[in-house]
């Protein structure tokens, strides 16, 4: 009887751990965790009399394996995120590509389109948030800038 118990929990605890492993493989390695709120501003000059404001604020869920990986398991942008400006008006800011998460590096990448009174803006707003091997988060916004033409 000892011997069919003993084997029955085996059995369980590796199917538990096979289910950890396939729908969720980054806890399974996690040594630590956390979260922690990081806000990012960058202001843009867009030409020598217009510029925006970005400012992000995010909700980021990282783990570490201290001193081999670590990794962003979850990001969340509250709504009070964005772009603002006093002399450009946002007409569009569209997330249109990312980065899964489960990296060290996790990206989004935002359209922006705006205008002043002649001029039209473009270009897209890449925010990055990073975790190191020590837990240490990072976070970075860059802008690249389009011409009319390269926007459909």
């Amino acid at each position: 009887m000892g011997y069919k118990k003993i084997r029955k929990l085996f059995i369980s605890a590796a199917a538990i751990l096979a289910c950890i492993l396939v729908f969720n493989p980054i806890s399974a390695y996690a040594t630590q965790s956390g979260g922690r709120n990081m806000i990012l501003e960058k202001d843009v000059s867009l030409d020598s009399s217009h510029s925006i404001h970005i400012y992000v604020n995010a909700y980021v869920e990282y783990s570490y394996d201290e001193g081999v990986y670590g990794w962003i398991n979850n990001i969340t942008i509250s709504d009070d995120s964005g772009v603002v400006s006093n002399e450009v008006n946002v007409e569009t800011l569209q997330a249109v590509d990312g980065d899964e998460t489960g990296y060290s590096t996790y990206w989004i990448r935002y359209l922006f389109c705006g205008h002043s009174f002649l001029e039209d803006y473009r270009g897209y707003i890449n925010i990055y948030f990073n975790c190191d091997e020590w837990g240490d988060l990072s976070g970075w916004i860059t802008y690249d800038y389009l011409s009319n033409e390269s926007v459909e």
